[in-house]
């Protein structure tokens, strides 16, 4: 909860339950918003839970807002209201690891421009939900890897990271190309972005 533990306030109630209100301004749209978790389950989180596990009744837009600030809203929605596009949805991977991986001419990233079909060969990494050894060299801020951003990450070190968790199992991540050795690209262009979270994947064609 890196963003509500610097940037909230927040009340305790104590009847008819335990609960605490966190209050702040969400990043993407300006407004006020406010997330209400139960007293246990906060110490769950602090406890090392991941925050999936410790407020399942959370949405996960609301769980965002408490990690980072943002607040996920249609791509519709985003046209009308913004001149750029929202934040791609947080990535969790089969193993419970997260992190936010983003792209965009706000984000650090090459290119830096927006785009939901531009493809990316470095990308920014945000609050991943422990330490990877392969991001730190690309930290902002080295003494608080976990709060903090890893800016321009080539693609290929995100997909690396994806695959050492088990590949992702929920959220967005942007259009990547992969250059490895030998000035070969590979394309790493799964759409994860569907309204499950779930990558689409195509039905092999029968044979005749």
């Amino acid at each position: 909860m890196n963003y509500a533990d610097k940037y909230c306030t927040y009340t305790e109630e104590y009847e008819p339950e335990h609960i605490y209100t966190f209050t702040g301004i969400v990043i993407n749209t300006g407004k006020e918003q406010s997330v209400t978790v139960k007293a246990p389950d906060l110490f769950k989180y602090r406890q090392g839970a991941y925050i999936q596990d410790a407020f399942p009744y959370l949405s996960p837009a609301q769980r965002e807002f408490l990690l980072s600030g943002h607040m996920f809203i249609s791509k519709e929605d985003e046209i009308k209201m913004f001149n750029y596009q929202r934040a791609r949805y947080r990535i969790t991977c089969a193993d419970g690891f997260s992190m936010s991986v983003q792209a965009s001419e706000l984000n650090y990233s090459t290119p830096k421009i927006s785009g939901w079909d531009t493809i990316y060969s470095e990308v920014e990494i945000g609050f991943p939900s422990q330490i990877v050894k392969d991001l730190l060299p690309y930290a902002e801020d080295e003494d608080d890897p976990i709060n903090t951003i890893y800016a321009y990450v080539p693609a290929i070190i995100v997909c690396k990271v994806i695959a050492n968790h088990g590949n992702i199992d929920d959220g967005e991540v942007p259009c990547m190309v992969v250059r490895p050795p030998a000035n070969k690209s590979i394309k790493f262009t799964k759409n994860w972005n569907d309204e499950n979270g779930k990558q689409k994947s195509k039905k092999p064609k029968k044979k005749s």
